[in-house]
């Protein structure tokens, strides 16, 4: 994924979005001490960097996600804006990246960023929700069209056709938290190039609510897939 992202930049995200809640006396204060201090050791040899606690995303007041690519390397981006019904989400290195509901629609600051994409008709999860568990939708159910800016600048636009698949129920644990979601697949394939590319996302969903806790969103050949955990929610 973010090939300027450091070792420790969940700490700094951490650090940063406890910065942003204001005063910071107290329990959340010494935990941003407590950072800034394994911040200011980070070079001596033993020093483990502790992993954000659901303590501290309580207190954090902007809905946050947790993002990992295929190499492993996962970042914190914090929401810093909403505009019609998109949000978009950012890191303290400025990577970002824009969704509509949990479908990830461009991004700025990756190996290889998507600068748009369409679904059509709009992301239609609640297709996927109501086939039979071990069933897949017959036939396509949508589009995805997906632009890209090319080494030359020029725009790179590949259309896709996916169909869903419920492959049942599969809790996820998300710090120190266990939410009972739907595994959904959604496998597409390329039908606008002549070097077609293929991809399954995946997308972990509370069958009551409609939250997608987890996905995992395919960016491109050379990004791979996003691995996005929704640490707090919107609203």
């Amino acid at each position: 994924m973010m090939m300027r992202l450091s070792k420790n930049l969940i700490a700094l995200a951490l650090l940063a979005t406890l910065g942003a809640c204001g005063d910071l006396s107290g329990p959340f204060g010494r935990a941003a001490d407590s950072l800034r201090t394994t911040l200011e050791q980070r070079n001596a040899p033993d020093v483990v960097v502790a992993p954000i606690t659901r303590a501290q995303i309580t207190a954090n007041p902007n809905a946050s996600l947790r993002v990992t690519d295929r190499l492993g390397r996962n970042a914190i981006l914090q929401a810093v804006t909403e505009l019609d019904g998109q949000v978009t989400y950012r890191s303290t290195d400025s990577v970002s990246i824009a969704f509509a509901g949990p479908e990830l629609l461009r991004s700025r600051g990756l190996t290889d960023d998507i600068s748009g994409q369409i679904s059509e008709p709009a992301l239609p999860l609640n297709i996927a929700l109501a086939l039979p568990v071990g069933a897949s939708a017959v036939g396509t159910t949508h589009t995805r069209t997906i632009r890209r800016i090319g080494p030359l600048a020029e725009v790179e636009v590949s259309t896709f056709v996916c169909t869903f698949s419920n492959v049942g129920p599969d809790p996820q644990q998300i710090v120190e938290l266990t939410f009972n979601t739907i595994r959904i697949e959604e496998p597409c394939a390329d039908i606008s190039t002549d070097k077609p590319e293929a991809f399954v996302n995946t997308w972990w969903i509370d069958p009551v609510s409609g939250q997608v806790w987890r996905s995992r969103q395919w960016v491109s050949g050379g990004q791979g897939y996003l691995d996005i955990e929704v640490l707090k929610s919107l609203g």
